[in-house]
């Protein structure tokens, strides 16, 4: 039996690049390993999208429980924290979903955090 593919939430504006802050995210965009790239799932709207995301995290931690990995093109304190604590890995980048795929999947990023430009 396979395991279950990896599934990668990324804040983005329309789906196609890194391009929003892990609080200011609206959408999240999930996306399956698929072979050596990523394969688009779905849209999810975050819970309460006009309210400040500081303090509780809870609803959109469930909404994102399904996957391992977060990408964002920033995250304050208390997300990075409290999606570690979940379990995530938790990746700060610029760039397309496309580009980003290599990195995020390779073996050795699995469950570390990483920031920082692609090299």
């Amino acid at each position: 039996m396979n395991p279950p593919a990896r599934r990668v939430a990324v804040t983005s504006r329309d789906g196609v690049a890194v391009n929003e802050r892990f609080h200011r995210a609206r959408d999240y965009f999930i996306f399956e390993a698929a072979g050596q790239g990523l394969r688009f799932v779905e849209r999810r709207e975050r819970p309460d999208p006009d309210r400040p995301l500081r303090k509780d995290l809870d609803p959109v931690l469930d909404l994102l429980a399904d996957c391992d990995t977060v990408v964002s093109l920033g995250f304050h304190g208390a997300a990075r924290k409290a999606l570690i604590g979940r379990g995530f890995a938790v990746v700060e980048r610029r760039g397309t979903v496309e580009e980003l795929a290599g990195d995020i999947l390779s073996p050795d990023r699995s469950g570390a955090e990483t920031k920082g430009p692609m090299a």
